[in-house]
């Protein structure tokens, strides 16, 4: 691993931590709850020939999972980087050229 794939890796990292942190926060799992009951509702109260009105509803519950699946792509992401430092840094070569 080189000097910049250490730093590339340290931002995913970090970039993780702060997707989780977000995801985890009730302000954002209120949001996220909110805007899928919507989604819900509209398609609930679409009348079932408005292909229009059911085409936004189904597009606004996949926007909002969209938007999940994204922080929690960041997340695994940040979990990979995390065992690759923690590996990188467990090998024994690492160690001597550090000491």
């Amino acid at each position: 691993m080189t000097p910049e794939d250490e730093a590339k890796a340290r931002v995913r990292l970090e970039r993780g931590v702060r997707a989780q942190a977000i995801l985890d926060d009730d302000i954002t799992r209120e949001a996220i709850e909110a805007l899928k009951k919507r989604a819900y509702e509209s398609f609930k109260s679409a009348d079932p020939g408005d292909t229009q009105a059911l085409a936004i509803a189904k597009m606004r519950f996949e926007v909002t999972e969209d938007w999940v699946n994204h922080f929690a792509s960041l997340m695994q992401k940040g979990k990979q980087a995390d065992a690759a430092l923690a590996k990188w840094h467990a090998l024994p070569a690492r160690r001597k050229r550090t000491a």
